[in-house]
């Protein structure tokens, strides 16, 4: 019941509840529904690990930022406030680790979040057909003020009533459809995976959003890296970001940043230097500035001081850096390493020679370079060793890193093989993922959204998966978080002001 009502509060959250239940929506429907999910998740909360996960205490840390940014501007009736505002949208968190430990969890998930998306995308278009250009879904944004030109786009209710916001969560949404991808499966791919992906990129071309453009481009190099090496991947996405721009994605808008959005970065950075601790206040950088920052990173170090843009960093982190540890290949290294033996011989065919005559030597050698031993000598070049080595200690079983609740019951070394194959391939569709979603947030101010939080949910469910199955390294050290966060932060501060004042130095 925890994950039906979990779904349920997803799809009634990303549609807006007067969407789901009408009329009833005044009566708060959604807290309803996600005080039962959090009783029903309650038994699922004790394997989940919820609570070790630095996650958890980071978006805690977040949490008391919010009500400290309020506090601290002098508004003590504020932080209450806020925090109704932006407790629910991280409760979808919490919601997803504790409920979500299976393979097709995730697929539901992705899935509900996909009928979300089309529906909205039906109704935009549905609004475009008929000629209505000023509805829940459409917005009409004005281009050119001397010739009058307008751009429709598309958006939707709640947190994706901006056409911006819409267009960032079906890019990072595209990813999750390769969940349902199958080898062999041709058919079942493209009605489930290659069919969806275009649907959603057709609502993204609806939304005309130039940072979703730039995303795209992100999410082409770092899906195609590995199969095709960096250099193509990255000339693949440039070439599909300039293709989209003479295609019109943006809808004729330009594409560059603005020096209006650039001039919004160096008054964020004002404000931090004169509130560095808790910042000027949950959601109130408007207060200060005509148009927001433009830069998720930015408005939530200008609102929630260095304090709350720190906890915010450690959760995205951490949650990168387990999913990019899953998505790892354990043999990469081996594989790197003979394909650079394969060129060395190809330039010099006699290293083949010695290459063979050496394998053939160390012939005996097992995998991991231990000599086969044999009635305990060892048995080398026809003649045996004056000595033996010791044998590794041995409970008389393989290690049991108990059974994967994403598969069924492993029986034989090759399906075990693919299980973990499967698990590594959903890590890198969670790098994917927010690959897109942050760089498109690195031109919106997204750091509030449940959109981040259902991402950032997901991709601890399956680092928790591959950590059940003994995949991956251990979480980090909280003293080696708090130092890499530290660093973090410090190095986009500094990007965001060598910007700002290479911009200042630009020609006007």
């Amino acid at each position: 019941m925890g994950f039906f009502f979990t779904v349920l509060y997803l799809i009634t959250a990303y549609l807006a509840p007067q969407t789901i239940f009408g009329d009833l929506a005044h009566y708060h429907v959604e807290i309803v529904i996600v005080v039962l999910a959090l009783i029903f998740s309650i038994p699922n909360a004790v394997g989940s690990g919820v609570m070790s996960l630095t996650q958890t205490w980071a978006i805690i840390g977040l949490c008391g930022a919010v009500a400290g940014s309020m506090i601290f501007n002098h508004w003590l009736g504020g932080a209450p406030i806020a925090l109704l505002e932006f407790v629910p949208e991280v409760m979808a968190f919490f919601l997803i680790v504790m409920n979500c430990k299976k393979k097709w969890h995730l697929q539901v998930l992705a899935f509900t979040l996909f009928c979300a998306a089309m529906y909205i995308v039906y109704q935009g278009q549905m609004d475009i057909l008929a000629g209505k250009h000023r509805t829940y879904y459409i917005l009409t944004q004005l281009v050119n003020e001397e010739l009058g030109t307008t751009v429709i786009r598309i958006r939707g209710l709640s947190f994706l009533g901006d056409p911006n916001d819409f267009a960032q969560f079906m890019v990072s949404l595209i990813p999750f459809m390769f969940l349902f991808w199958k080898k062999g499966s041709s058919l079942l791919n493209l009605l489930l995976v290659y069919i969806p992906s275009a649907m959603l990129f057709y609502g993204m071309f609806l939304c005309h959003s130039r940072g979703s453009m730039v995303a795209l481009m992100a999410v082409c190099i770092v899906a195609g890296r590995k199969k095709i090496g960096i250099v193509p991947a990255v000339a693949i996405g440039v070439g599909l970001f300039v293709v989209l721009s003479a295609a019109g994605f943006s809808g004729g808008r330009d594409v560059s940043a603005g020096e209006d959005r650039l001039s919004a970065w160096g008054t964020g950075l004002m404000l931090i230097r004169r509130h560095p601790f808790f910042g000027v206040g949950f959601n109130r950088f408007s207060d200060f500035n005509e148009i927001t920052a433009h830069n998720t990173f930015v408005v939530c170090a200008a609102e929630l001081g260095l304090i709350g843009v720190y906890c915010w960093v450690m959760m995205m982190f951490v949650t990168l850096r387990n999913a990019w540890e899953g998505a790892k290949d354990p043999n990469q290294e081996a594989k790197d390493r003979a394909k650079k033996l394969e060129k060395m011989h190809a330039k010099q065919p006699f290293l083949q020679g010695v290459a063979s005559l050496t394998d053939a030597t160390l012939a005996p050698a097992g995998a991991n370079g231990a000599v086969a031993m044999m009635g305990g000598s060892s048995q080398f070049a026809g003649g045996s060793m004056p000595f033996s080595l010791p044998a590794e200690p041995s409970t008389g079983a393989e290690p049991d890193f108990g059974p994967p609740d994403q598969f069924a019951v492993i029986e034989t070394p090759e399906e075990k093989q693919a299980a973990d194959d499967e698990v590594r391939r959903m890590s890198a569709l969670v790098v994917i993922s927010f690959a897109g979603f942050l760089t498109a947030g690195w031109f919106l101010s997204r750091a509030y959204t449940m959109c981040l939080y259902v991402n950032a949910g997901m991709g601890a469910a399956v680092y928790k998966m591959a950590l059940d199955r003994g995949i991956v390294p251990p979480p980090l050290a909280t003293g080696v978080v708090a130092k890499y966060t530290f660093w973090t932060v410090l190095a986009l501060l500094v990007i965001i002001e060598l910007m700002v004042r290479f911009d200042h130095l630009m020609p006007k």
